[in-house]
């Protein structure tokens, strides 16, 4: 359905009842393919009805009238693409947890009240095993994106700007006309090919281009930080240049044996290479077989093993969680170590909370291994239990 400009978006979002119907309305603009046939006023199509299915198509729609009809207000046929650009096929964005909001906001997504609508039934099968698991992860991920916790990943499709994206999309329809022509025998595939690699060649230059402007708009920024002083955000883009992603470019210095800080790539690696030399020679001193080196390093034996076949408790875990290391990167399920840090200390707060002790809530709370509480006190706490209980129980791993 189409209406033109003689109609307000409003008064049509008003009778077609969005909520129920679910359908839509967008704005495009017309063409010179609207002049009316025989009147004498242009006449712009300013209104689509769609649904959201559709919504990407009609966007971009070609709209003609009917020239058998000489009304303003007959319905008007529109000519869609029948595939949207290649570009648009794009992977959806990805969204990750900042880990400098989780330590700020990470509190709201372990004690948000809508962990209570998951099942608190006592894991017994593989099924119920993989849906608990699920749930959980499901639950954190959408509560994260809900409470602004975990934002969109930026990425390597923000350099693509719209003139780009257009240069790209000639160079795919160029690239399958040369193929066709292959294809079909024509004889016009080789002309195809010299117009497939020049625009392959222009478009090249135009994204090396591309790189050198947004590398300078970086390096203003960069300056501007230290001209105004701004040392947090400075020191955030030095990590994220020379960490773990960028060890190549990050320097690594260490100290020789007379205690002199060697910075050089090649005094770091001769360094290297003599520590491991001289392991590899078996010295007492640093590695050997020796029995008698060894056995005075044992102090003390336990005389029983650790009970490791018991179901592990909450205060267990909650150890587990104090020993990891944290900038690591997310598992399958997208939950970053930060976020179990985070429980881990809502729950010492909840336990001294309990024993009639309030903690400020910027105050960071560590208690020692024996005063840990035993059992989960945070709704995510108990979810987590819940899944973990379950794994030791039926001896399985969660599957997607």
């Amino acid at each position: 359905m189409l209406g033109d400009a003689n109609l307000k978006g409003i008064d049509i979002m008003k009778k077609l009842k969005m909520d129920r119907t679910g359908l839509s309305v967008l704005k495009v603009s017309g063409s010179n393919l609207m002049f009316h046939r025989t009147g004498t006023k242009w006449s712009n199509i300013d209104h689509i009805i769609t649904n959201k299915n559709s919504a990407e198509q009609v966007q971009r729609a070609k709209v003609r009238r009917q020239w058998g009809v000489t009304s303003d207000h007959f319905p008007l046929v529109t000519y869609l693409h029948k595939y949207p650009p290649r570009t648009c096929n794009r992977a959806p964005p990805k969204f990750r947890f900042d880990r400098d909001l989780i330590k700020g906001h990470g509190t709201a997504i372990v004690n948000h009240n809508r962990w209570a609508t998951l099942s608190t039934e006592v894991i017994e099968t593989q099924e119920s095993l993989n849906e608990a698991a699920n749930d959980f992860s499901v639950m954190a991920n959408h509560l994260g994106v809900e409470l602004g916790i975990k934002v969109q990943k930026v990425g390597k499709f923000h350099i693509l700007n719209r003139t780009l994206r257009r240069q790209i999309d000639k160079v795919h329809k160029a690239k399958d006309s040369w193929f066709k022509a292959i294809k079909e025998g024509s004889l016009e595939k080789s002309e195809l090919e010299r117009k497939f690699n020049e625009l392959r060649y222009i478009t090249r230059k135009m994204i090396k281009k591309r790189y050198s402007v947004l590398e300078k708009k970086e390096i203003s920024r960069i300056t501007n930080l230290c001209l105004t002083n701004e040392t947090k955000r400075l020191h955030q883009w030095e990590a994220r240049v020379t960490g773990k992603s960028k060890g190549n470019k990050a320097i690594t210095p260490v100290l020789s044996k007379e205690q002199v800080l060697l910075t050089s790539n090649k005094d770091i690696l001769q360094r290297h290479t003599e520590y491991w030399r001289e392991l590899v020679q078996d010295n007492p001193k640093n590695i050997s077989n020796d029995k008698a080196y060894w056995k005075d390093s044992v102090k003390q034996r336990r005389a029983e093993p650790y009970q490791c076949d018991n179901t592990p408790s909450w205060s267990e875990c909650l150890l587990a969680i104090r020993s990891q290391a944290t900038g690591t990167a997310a598992g399958e399920d997208d939950i970053p170590i930060d976020l179990y840090k985070v429980l881990y200390k809502e729950e010492c707060r909840a336990y001294l909370a309990q024993k009639g002790k309030i903690i400020d809530e910027p105050t960071v709370v560590a208690l020692p291994h024996w005063a840990l509480p035993n059992t989960p006190l945070t709704p995510m706490g108990k979810q987590l239990h819940r899944v973990i209980t379950g794994i030791w129980e039926i001896e399985g791993q969660p599957r997607s």
